[in-house]
């Protein structure tokens, strides 16, 4: 049994080898990968317009997006950068006013405005003999 095996897988081995390495098997293999290509296109080409005409973003939307959110994430490093120098500058600048404030006479502190008087609580105004209702909920 094994030696018919051993056989058959000799002859179709053979002739296997012998139908690959030859020209027409070259050629009616680029004529399929030729088809295969061409039908991917069309197929490419056919989705893209649907996705089109159904308003869905294709590939080539997506990576402008993509393009356009990186653009968007460097100029706001870039921002966030300056604001940080802005930062420190003005850090140093309020550091450099404090300590030569420290030398000078400071300047009397401003009083503060008087308080204003309370107004009458609503006990105080029903002691008084207010005509008014409470409100809902007031509980007095």
């Amino acid at each position: 049994m094994r030696e018919a095996y051993d056989q058959a897988f000799e002859g179709w081995s053979k002739t296997m080898q012998d139908m690959v390495v030859s020209e027409e098997f070259a050629s009616a293999s680029g004529q399929i990968l030729r088809q295969y290509v061409e039908m991917q296109e069309a197929l490419r080409a056919a989705t893209r317009a649907t996705a089109e005409s159904m308003l869905l973003p294709t590939a080539d939307d997506l990576a402008r997006i993509a393009t356009l959110v990186v653009n968007v994430e460097r100029k706001v490093d870039e921002v966030s950068d300056e604001v940080h120098g802005l930062a420190g500058r003005l850090a140093a600048i309020e550091t450099a006013r404090d300590a030569h404030g420290k030398g000078a006479a400071k300047a009397p502190a401003a009083k503060k405005p008087a308080a204003k008087p309370r107004q009458a609580s609503r006990s105080a105004a029903a002691k008084r003999g207010s005509a008014r209702a409470p409100k809902a909920g007031d509980g007095s």
